[in-house]
Protein backbone atom coordinates (compact mmCIF):
# COMPACT_ATOMS: atom_id res chain seq x y z
CA UNK A 1 0.00 0.00 0.00
CA UNK A 2 1.10 3.73 -0.84
CA UNK A 3 1.14 5.99 1.37
CA UNK A 4 -1.22 8.09 -0.02
CA UNK A 5 -3.81 5.38 0.87
CA UNK A 6 -3.34 5.87 4.60
CA UNK A 7 -3.56 9.07 4.56
CA UNK A 8 -7.55 10.56 5.72
CA UNK A 9 -9.56 12.05 2.91
CA UNK A 10 -9.66 16.32 3.67
CA UNK A 11 -13.05 17.34 2.84
CA UNK A 12 -12.85 21.06 2.16
CA UNK A 13 -13.86 23.36 4.86
CA UNK A 14 -17.72 24.09 5.47
CA UNK A 15 -18.98 26.96 3.76
CA UNK A 16 -20.42 29.93 5.67
CA UNK A 17 -21.51 31.90 3.24
CA UNK A 18 -19.20 35.08 4.29
CA UNK A 19 -16.40 34.83 2.28
CA UNK A 20 -13.72 36.26 5.01
CA UNK A 21 -14.49 33.45 6.94
CA UNK A 22 -14.31 30.82 4.31
CA UNK A 23 -11.19 32.43 3.18
CA UNK A 24 -10.13 31.95 6.60
CA UNK A 25 -10.72 28.63 7.39
CA UNK A 26 -9.22 27.20 3.99
CA UNK A 27 -6.32 28.72 4.61
CA UNK A 28 -6.09 25.48 7.35
CA UNK A 29 -6.91 22.81 4.96
CA UNK A 30 -3.65 22.54 4.55
CA UNK A 31 -1.91 23.12 8.64
CA UNK A 32 -1.61 19.17 9.00
CA UNK A 33 1.31 19.50 6.85
CA UNK A 34 2.97 22.53 8.25
CA UNK A 35 5.22 22.27 11.07
CA UNK A 36 4.22 22.62 14.36
CA UNK A 37 6.41 26.29 14.42
CA UNK A 38 3.86 27.73 11.85
CA UNK A 39 0.46 26.72 13.63
CA UNK A 40 0.03 29.77 15.87
CA UNK A 41 0.31 32.01 13.23
CA UNK A 42 -2.04 30.74 10.90
CA UNK A 43 -4.63 29.98 14.13
CA UNK A 44 -4.12 33.31 15.59
CA UNK A 45 -4.93 34.93 12.17
CA UNK A 46 -8.06 33.04 12.00
CA UNK A 47 -8.91 33.73 15.41
CA UNK A 48 -8.42 37.14 14.37
CA UNK A 49 -10.94 37.30 11.46
CA UNK A 50 -13.74 34.96 13.60
CA UNK A 51 -13.23 37.54 16.34
CA UNK A 52 -13.80 40.48 13.96
CA UNK A 53 -16.67 38.52 12.18
CA UNK A 54 -18.75 38.43 15.62
CA UNK A 55 -17.76 41.46 17.14
CA UNK A 56 -17.61 44.09 13.96
CA UNK A 57 -18.29 46.65 16.73
CA UNK A 58 -15.15 46.77 18.47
Amino acid sequence: MTTAEHEPQQEPPARTGDPTIDEALSSLQDLDGEPVANHHARLAHVHEVLHGALHPDR
